[in-house]
């Protein structure tokens, strides 16, 4: 008895794929092994659904030469980037990725700019990332050209002994950047290897960077070349500057004629407010020498 079954296409260009709606689906093994071309699976269930269709969609899949089954605990509240993490874990300690050369560790504006130059130059790119809608958004613009991933200890791990280039993109404003490259990883990495460090005016997110300048920019450890210039832009200075003005002009226009009413009417300005009559109101600073924090509002209403 032939299946009944209704298609509908998500059109997405190049990455569009059917939804097939029908009973019993999976006892037409052609069905989905026409969509897994590679011989690596990956299978995602839960405690609920994987008794009932696990077997019958490895059945379905055919011989593979690795099939990773990863069963989660069922509920809405299992759905957390806890449980996100754990699945990416697995995925990577199988192995289950391509060949790495380039990666940007950060999905923000550098790590984004890093990718679109390298995607241009034909490299191979993964750009690792904690916010799940930055690399939505970013695995949207690159569609397909660019590998983002949910970034963890194993995730950097795994790609930056694979890098010939990688990237520190990292930021978290007003406080001291994360370490992400230990000096044990950076001494496992491949010898000629490149490591960039943005965040370095930030204190750095590579434990064996250490300030350089545009004179003397670069130099190795464990054969690994680290370029960790502070200010990056002072590169291009006339450049960086008109495009710095342009940016801040209108808020230091703002503060020249009422800073403190300007302060309340711009939530922009407050939220770039660190101290005010001795008191810190920028949370990250504060947590990050050690001080009281007080809210900005709080702070200008005193």
């Amino acid at each position: 008895m032939p299946l009944l079954m209704h298609t509908l296409h998500v059109d997405l260009g190049d990455r569009g794929y059917p939804v097939y709606i029908g009973r019993d689906l999976l006892a037409d093994m052609s069905l989905l092994a026409q969509h897994v071309t590679g011989s690596q699976v990956v299978i995602v269930s839960n405690e609920t659904v994987a008794p009932l269709y696990l077997e019958r969609v490895k059945a379905a899949l055919g011989p593979r030469k690795l099939v990773t089954e990863i069963i989660l605990p069922d509920g809405e509240q299992y759905k957390t980037l806890e449980t996100l993490s754990t699945i990416f874990d697995r995925v990577m300690v199988d192995k289950h990725d391509r060949t790495t050369t380039f990666v940007a560790v950060g999905g923000g504006v550098v790590g984004d700019n890093a990718a679109a130059m390298a995607v241009g130059m034909g490299a191979d790119v993964t750009i690792l990332d904690r916010s799940i809608s930055r690399l939505r958004e970013l695995d949207a613009k690159y569609e397909g050209r660019a590998r983002c991933v949910y970034s963890t200890n194993a995730a950097i791990e795994q790609y930056a002994l694979e890098a010939d280039l990688v990237i520190g993109a990292v930021l978290i404003p007003g406080a001291e950047a994360p370490t992400l490259l230990s000096h044990d990883l950076v001494g496992r990495m491949q010898k000629g290897a490149v490591v960039v460090d943005v965040a370095i005016d930030q204190g750095g997110c590579f434990e064996t960077s250490r300030a350089t300048t545009h004179d003397n920019p670069t130099f190795a450890v464990n054969d690994i070349v680290h370029y960790c210039v502070a200010n990056m832009p002072g590169g291009v200075a006339r450049t960086a500057t008109m495009a710095l003005n342009n940016a801040t002009l209108p808020y230091a226009l703002a503060l020249a004629d009422d800073p403190i009413n300007a302060l309340f009417r711009d939530q922009n300005l407050q939220q770039g407010l660190n101290v005010h009559r001795g008191k810190v109101t920028y949370k990250a600073v504060a947590d990050t020498l050690g001080y009281p924090y007080v809210p900005a509002d709080e702070a200008l209403k005193a």
